[in-house]
C-alpha cells in the first residue's frame, strides 16, 4: 500500500500482488440512466447482469465497474446524503460497497472508503485511527493510528504485511487481526516473496546477503521450496516506451508500390492514414469516396469496411496487460455517433453510440447509449445495459 500524503495524511490505497486478469463468470456491470437528456440532471446508476436483465434499478449515485479477480463480489458505490443544518454545503457523498445481487454491506460506508476489489476487506481512513472491515465476517479486525498496510497476500486467510512508519518495524496480521509471531527489529526490512499452498511467504532481511523465509503464521520456510531451479515466476518483464501504450517510433509508412496497387483499383479514391498491427506493420490503409465518406482497405486492395463512415479513429485498449497498445481496435463515427470494429475486418456494432474509452482496470470500453443510458461494453462487442435501452439488436450490437 501507498500514503498518498498529498491527499489526505492516512490515505492509502491497497494494492494487490500481480493478479492475473480473470474470466468475468457470474459478472455483472453497472450502467447508468440520466432521464433528461443532454444533461447530469437526475443521473443514478444501476446493474446489469451479462444477458443485460436488470438486477438493481437506477438508485445510486455512482458504481464501479467489478475488477477482473477472483473471488471479487464487491465494488464501491456512493450515495448523495444531506449534511446537518449550519453546514456549508448542503450535501455530500458517501461511499458504500454493494455485492453482485444489489445488495449493500453493512455497517461500512465512509466519504474516504477505500477498496481495491480483493474481495476480503476494505480500509477507512480516520484523522485518529485506520479501521479495517471484513467483509465476510462484517467485523472490524485491526484500528492502527501509525501502521500503514505495505501489501495484502490472497490465500485460504487473507494477510496484511503492516509498516509502523514511527518505529520503522514490520510486521504482519491476518484478516481477523492475528499478529504475525515473528517479531522484527527497527530498520529490518520484511517482504512479500510468494504464495505456497495459499500461505503468504515473507523474507526477512538481517544484513545484506542473509535472509529468513517465514510464512504468514510464522513458520520457517526453506529456500528451495520458494526458488526451485525451474521456477520463473513472478519475473518482471520491462518495457522500453515513451508512453502507457509504447513508443510509435517503430511504425513505417506506406510504400509507393502498395500506394498505386490500390489506386489503380480505387481510381476514383483518395487515401487517408495507415491503421497499423502492434507489430508496427500496417494493416489496412483508409480510403476516401468523393462524398468523403472513408472505409478501409488491406494492402492488397481487398475492400475490408465500405466507405459509409465520416472518421475511423484507432481505439487504445491493452486487453493483453503488457502496457501496450493491442492496436486492435478502431472507433467507426458517422458524425456524432460511434461503432466498434475489430482489426480483423468485423463491426462489433453499428454507429449509435457516443464517446467509447478504454477502462484498463476492468478491461472493458465504456461508452454512452442512447436513449439516456449510458454503461459498458467487452472486446466482442457484447454490450451490457439494460433491454430498456433499445440499443442491441438497433444497432448490431451483440449480446450474451
Amino acid at each position: 500500500m501507498i500514503r498518498h500524503k498529498d491527499y489526505r495524511p492516512k490515505y492509502i490505497y491497497l494494492l494487490l500482488s500481480s493478479i492475473l486478469s480473470l474470466p468475468m463468470y457470474g459478472q455483472v456491470y453497472p450502467y447508468d440512466f440520466c432521464p433528461v437528456k443532454n444533461s447530469s440532471e437526475g443521473r443514478m446508476y444501476g446493474l446489469v447482469n451479462a444477458e443485460n436483465e436488470k438486477i438493481t434499478e437506477p438508485l445510486f449515485g455512482f458504481i464501479d465497474p467489478f475488477l477482473n479477480q477472483e473471488y471479487n463480489d464487491y465494488t464501491i458505490y456512493s450515495t448523495i446524503v444531506a449534511n446537518p443544518p449550519g453546514s456549508q454545503y448542503l450535501y455530500h457523498d458517501v461511499k458504500g460497497l454493494i455485492d453482485k445481487e444489489g445488495k449493500v454491506v453493512d455497517g461500512i460506508s465512509d466519504p474516504y472508503l477505500v477498496y481495491d476489489g480483493n474481495g476480503r476487506m476494505a480500509y477507512i481512513p480516520g484523522d485518529s485511527l485506520d479501521t479495517y472491515f471484513n467483509l465476510k465476517t462484517h467485523k472490524t479486525f485491526n484500528r492502527s493510528s501509525k501502521e500503514q498496510v505495505n501489501h495484502i497476500a490472497r490465500g485460504i486467510t487473507y494477510y496484511l504485511l503492516l509498516f509502523d512508519s514511527q518505529n520503522k518495524i514490520y510486521t504482519v496480521i491476518n484478516e481477523h487481526g492475528k499478529a504475525w509471531p515473528i517479531e522484527t527489529q527497527p530498520y529490518q526490512e520484511v517482504a512479500y516473496v510468494k504464495t505456497i499452498n495459499n500461505m503468504p511467504v515473507y523474507q526477512v532481511t538481517f544484513s545484506k546477503n542473509t535472509f529468513l523465509y517465514y510464512d504468514g503464521e510464522g513458520h520457517v520456510v526453506s529456500e528451495n521450496k520458494i526458488y526451485p531451479h525451474e521456477d520463473i515466476e513472478g519475473i518482471d518483464v520491462m518495457y522500453d516506451s515513451e508512453s502507457e501504450f509504447g513508443s510509435s517510433s517503430s511504425m513505417i509508412n506506406l510504400s509507393e508500390a502498395s500506394r498505386q496497387k490500390i489506386l489503380a483499383i480505387y481510381p476514383d479514391y483518395s487515401l487517408g492514414k495507415p491503421f497499423y498491427e502492434k507489430s508496427g506493420a500496417i494493416k489496412y490503409v483508409e480510403i476516401i469516396n468523393k462524398y468523403q465518406r472513408v472505409g478501409l482497405v488491406d494492402l492488397d486492395g481487398h475492400l475490408i469496411l465500405e466507405c459509409a463512415y465520416t472518421k475511423l479513429t484507432p481505439l487504445l485498449s491493452d486487453f493483453d496487460d503488457d502496457e501496450k497498445d493491442d492496436k486492435f481496435y478502431v472507433v467507426i463515427s458517422d458524425y456524432s455517433n460511434s461503432g466498434l470494429m475489430n482489426m480483423n475486418g468485423k463491426v462489433l456494432f453499428k454507429p449509435g453510440f457516443g464517446f467509447i474509452t478504454f477502462r484498463k482496470n476492468v478491461n472493458l470500453f465504456s461508452l454512452m447509449g442512447p436513449n439516456g443510458y449510458s454503461g459498458f461494453c467487452d472486446g466482442e462487442g457484447h454490450i451490457f445495459l439494460p433491454k430498456e435501452c433499445g440499443c442491441i439488436q438497433e444497432y448490431g450490437a451483440l449480446n450474451k
